[in-house]
């Protein structure tokens, strides 16, 4: 080959491989941008909002569930996310900055991840402060049973997932009912007072088979005339704690009658003019009279009235510090107490409530039932109260139990559901047939919990 030729050949293959490697950097550097643009979490935190807990945004492929307490405040939220590297978010175009710039979330938002290369995934944020379904249900039943005011409180996994509360604690005053009004729970009071009988039996105080009067019993020769009818004698702890003492409410239940006699006078009164219908521990026979003696001995073996003792040793290692008994009178009503409306011809404020302590007399929130609920259900979020061996007794050893509690005036419900979820609630009136509000609260309740899929991460129990 000719030395000129070489020469052109040289020039055209520099001039190639010039031109190639300038295409080359070009399309390289952006082959290199990245593409990924995912939301990685999503939360709102205590620190710089006014918001009860921490709530972690459920993401769910592009949408982001973001449960929150009822009445928080929605408008003005600074959120903290994480994003793909190199990858940044935008709301309506603008930059949105981690713990910094504030979004409405009054409702459903969208937000935007912007990969590096440009291209954006969209993300719709939507926040749940209601159970909307359970809500509506309840209202409908408050407008069908002219109910004014309902309050109810949802655990799972013993953490406190859900409160609201609905209508009114006063009608004429115009005073809304909040989480913190308190309200009578009426014979939700009577596992609470088992609880406090279970405690002193595990601290050895007494045997759950120990007789209750006579000589040597727990109770001695304190209450009646002697001598005891053999019948009165085999009564035992158990006896009372389940409902078969013998005694009946007839010809009338004795709590609601006998005004102005002491527990003392009381607990005499029936020993000696009221025959035991039934053998002890031999028949089922419902009875508030058999819960006020478990009072009596609570404050024999104590040296406390029983409301002290409850409270020092029951109610306040639960977190529980407002709960009462309750008062007889509209004006003795505590200051955070809603006022009661009965709708079957019978005054709510024409009962010895006080007298009622041990069987029905505690004013309470339903989230003080949760509270009481989480230290007796054996499950282990938290550490129960009491040993496995003594909440194996009666129904606090079922996988699922309900508890009601009516007066003139009030209507309750505790559940331990299963395992998983347990709820409470309480109405500030009662309605005849008496269980038409209960149960259908109740199964409101049950309904959204079997029917609900996702839920609430955060505790509610701020203890």
């Amino acid at each position: 080959m000719k030395p000129f030729s070489k020469l052109l050949i040289c020039i055209v293959v520099a001039m190639s491989l010039l031109n190639c490697s300038d295409d080359g950097i070009s399309d390289n550097t952006e082959s290199t941008k990245s593409s990924e643009k995912n939301l990685l979490t999503f939360s709102i935190n205590t620190d710089k909002n006014d918001v009860l807990v921490y709530s972690d945004g459920q993401i769910q492929t592009n949408q982001v569930l973001l449960f929150l307490p009822p009445t928080s405040p929605l408008d003005e939220l600074i959120p903290e996310f994480t994003v793909s590297d190199k990858a940044s978010v935008k709301i309506n175009g603008s930059p949105l900055i981690s713990g910094t710039s504030s979004i409405n979330l009054s409702g459903s938002v969208d937000i935007s991840v912007v990969a590096e290369d440009g291209s954006q995934k969209t993300y719709t944020i939507t926040p749940v402060t209601n159970f909307t379904s359970l809500d509506n249900a309840i209202r409908s039943y408050m407008t069908t049973y002219s109910i004014p005011g309902v309050q109810i409180a949802i655990t799972k996994n013993e953490k406190l997932v859900y409160t609201q509360a609905y209508g009114d604690a006063d009608n004429s005053l115009h005073i809304a009912l909040t989480d913190s009004s308190l309200l009578r729970i009426a014979s939700i009071s009577k596992p609470i007072t088992a609880i406090g009988i279970l405690k002193l039996i595990e601290d050895g105080e007494f045997g759950i088979n120990d007789f209750v009067f006579g000589e040597g019993a727990v109770l001695g020769t304190t209450y009646g005339t002697q001598p005891y009818s053999d019948e009165i004698k085999q009564i035992t702890v158990k006896h009372l704690l389940d409902h078969t003492s013998g005694w009946i409410n007839s010809p009338n239940d004795p709590m609601f009658s006998y005004r102005g006699y002491t527990h003392a006078e009381l607990i005499s009164e029936l020993i000696d003019n009221r025959p035991l219908t039934y053998t002890p521990g031999a028949t089922y026979y419902y009875s508030n009279f058999g819960y006020m003696i478990l009072g009596r001995i609570i404050e024999k073996v104590t040296g406390k009235d029983y409301e002290t003792y409850m409270k020092e040793n029951i109610l306040n290692p639960m977190g529980i510090t407002d709960m009462e008994i309750g008062n007889d009178l509209w004006e003795n009503r505590f200051s955070n107490e809603v006022t009661y409306y009965s709708q079957e011809g019978l005054d709510a404020y024409d009962m010895e409530v006080h007298r009622m302590d041990s069987h029905g007399g505690w004013i309470a929130t339903a989230t003080d039932l949760m509270k009481f609920m989480r230290y007796v259900d054996r499950s282990s979020y938290y550490t129960d109260l009491l040993n496995v061996a003594s909440l194996n007794q009666m129904y606090f050893s079922y996988t699922n139990w309900i508890f009601y509690g009516s007066l003139p005036g009030t209507s309750s419900g505790i559940c331990r559901l299963d395992d998983t979820y347990s709820f409470s609630f309480i109405v500030n009136t009662r309605t005849l047939p008496t269980n038409v509000v209960l149960d259908n609260v109740l199964n409101s309740i049950r309904n959204e919990i079997q029917a609900r899929t996702s839920w609430p991460t955060y505790n509610l129990f701020v203890d």
